[in-house]
C-alpha cells in the first residue's frame, strides 16, 4: 500500500516547490484561450522577476496551447489571483 502511495504522490510533491502553477480541469474554454489566461495570471504576479515576466512574453501563444487537450477549465490557486 504505501509503494502505491508513493509512486502516485511522487509527481504532486514534486510540483508544490514550482512558482508558477495553474490546475487544469475539463471545461468548456477552448486551449488557445485558457493558454492565453495563464500566461496573463503568470506576467500579473508581483513576486515575478522581470527575467522570468521577459521569459514567459517570449512564449508563443501556439506552442503553450499545443500541450494542453481540448477544452480545459483554469483553476487559479488562491495566492496567484489577481486582486481587484
Amino acid at each position: 500500500m504505501f509503494l502505491f502511495f508513493f509512486k502516485s504522490n511522487q509527481r504532486l510533491f514534486s510540483m508544490y516547490s514550482l512558482r508558477f502553477k495553474v490546475k487544469i480541469i475539463p471545461g468548456q474554454t477552448k486551449r488557445g484561450k485558457a493558454s492565453k489566461t495563464a500566461m496573463s495570471v503568470f506576467l500579473l504576479d508581483k513576486t515575478a522577476s522581470s527575467r522570468e515576466k521577459d521569459l514567459i512574453k517570449s512564449l508563443k501563444d501556439q506552442d503553450v496551447g499545443r500541450n494542453l487537450p481540448g477544452r480545459v477549465k483554469l483553476a487559479v490557486p488562491q495566492s496567484m489571483k489577481p486582486k481587484k
